[in-house]
């Protein structure tokens, strides 16, 4: 994202899109290229997923409300501080289902909770501007 010639037309484009088309990138192209990376990164990820793991069907749900938390978390614009989010969030996952077992969804949204009332922004990794 800031080094590659397209992390950098993204980069431009989510922060000013008028600016960003009069420097001659285009959105659309920028955004389907946007759409593909993301999924094919959640294609790989399914797949890793399933190697490791069963995969219910009914998984949908449980997987869209932790990345929902994570990108809360962890900011919205923030590469970074997304995958921080990701990984902290993971352990307190995977320590939380070890220990107190069915209520992992409840420390989940706690620790969430907690997070949002030290930093009400939301953004606690991200970078700072």
């Amino acid at each position: 994202m800031k080094k590659t010639r397209v992390g950098k037309a993204i980069r431009a484009t989510v922060q000013n899109e008028v600016g960003a088309q009069i420097c001659g990138i285009n959105p659309t192209f920028l955004r389907s290229i946007v759409f593909i990376l993301g999924a094919v990164m959640a294609g790989l990820a399914g797949i890793l997923y399933g190697f490791t793991a069963t995969v219910p069907v009914a998984i949908g749900p449980y997987f869209t409300t932790f990345a929902l938390i994570v990108a809360i978390v962890g900011g919205v614009r923030s590469v970074l501080g997304s995958i921080l989010a990701g990984i902290i969030l993971g352990i307190v996952n995977s320590i939380t289902s070890f220990f107190v077992g069915t209520y992992v969804a409840r420390v989940i949204f706690l620790a969430t909770a907690i997070v949002l009332i030290l930093c009400y922004t939301g953004v606690v990794l991200a970078e700072k501007r």
